[in-house]
């Protein structure tokens, strides 16, 4: 039996800010519906279209609060974390 520990769509709309896909490609959220700014080529996607390619999610204060190791893999929480900037 396998066990699902990954975040979903909704926990990815509702808690991301800004997101990473495996191209290398950055998406900002522009609204609270689950749609992203593409900030290289000004693209707009729902994130249904977009969430099989995330690699890492970020928070608004910019720290990484999910990632995913590999294609194919769930999207999993960090541990909280604080990063400490000198």
């Amino acid at each position: 039996m396998q066990l699902n520990y990954g975040w979903t769509e909704y926990e990815v709309k509702e808690k991301t800010w800004q997101l990473l896909t495996n191209d290398g490609s950055i998406w900002v959220k522009i609204d609270m519906k689950g749609n992203f700014l593409n900030i290289a080529t000004g693209d707009r996607k729902h994130l249904t279209e977009i969430y099989g390619f995330i690699k890492n999610c970020t928070n608004s204060e910019g720290v990484i609060i999910a990632k995913r190791k590999k294609y194919g893999n769930p999207l999993v929480p960090m541990k909280k974390k604080r990063i400490k900037i000198s």
